[in-house]
């Protein structure tokens, strides 16, 4: 029994995947069967025997430095994990949209005091403008009672926040953060997910502050 040049390839790039250890054993006796029912008449060249030894050792390194790959992942995803529990109970500031439950949301306004020439506007999930609350010029925080202009409670549901610029009515880029209240962390989809007070749920890359 022989093994070939195809064969020794696939035996290391087969180590390369998330199945080394399977094809790691599967080598390994490949290689026993074949010294054991070699030809006495003419042995296995001691080249070639080298060369599958070489291929061997090159199989069981790949397939330690994947277990080793697979544990320090293991462990900055326990770290990153960890880190983000401690945000347990504390204020945090978003970017993205948010769920109105009956309950007033608070926004900031990512550092920048609100200019005369702005005001906040609530849009619903089809894209609609509910409301449009007061806003102090000057103020880095506003607060939303959850009514619309005409003073009616809004509907429980999706909704994001914008600034429309009062000179032309356009929409401006200049972020809107959704404060809240960290409430659960838990794994999706191998991201950290952050549930909130009024159960919108985030990802790490919408974070942008952290409050007491």
């Amino acid at each position: 029994m022989q093994i070939s040049e195809n064969t020794k390839v696939k035996a290391v790039q087969s180590g390369m995947t998330s199945e080394a250890t399977q094809d790691f054993e599967t080598f390994l006796r490949m290689l026993t069967t074949q010294i054991q029912n070699q030809d006495p008449l003419s042995p296995l060249d001691s080249d070639d025997f080298a060369n599958q030894l070489a291929t061997f050792s090159l199989v069981e390194q790949q397939t330690l430095t994947n277990q080793n790959l697979e544990n320090l992942v293991a462990e900055q995803r326990s770290k990153a994990f960890l880190d983000h529990v401690s945000l347990l109970g504390r204020s945090v500031s978003h970017s993205g949209s948010f769920r109105y439950t009956g309950e007033g949301i608070e926004f900031d306004t990512a550092g920048e005091s609100v200019g005369s020439d702005e005001v906040l506007v609530i849009i619903n999930k089809d894209g609609a403008v509910v409301a449009q609350p007061e806003v102090v010029s000057g103020a880095t925080s506003i607060e939303w009672n959850g009514v619309d202009d005409q003073g009616q409670p809004v509907a429980s549901g999706e909704y994001s926040a914008r600034w429309k610029n009062m000179i032309d009515g356009a929409l401006t880029d200049v972020p809107v953060l959704v404060r809240s209240t960290v409430q659960e962390v838990f794994y999706q989809d191998d991201l950290v997910v952050l549930k909130l007070a009024d159960d919108t749920e985030i990802t790490e890359d919408q974070l942008a502050k952290i409050g007491i």
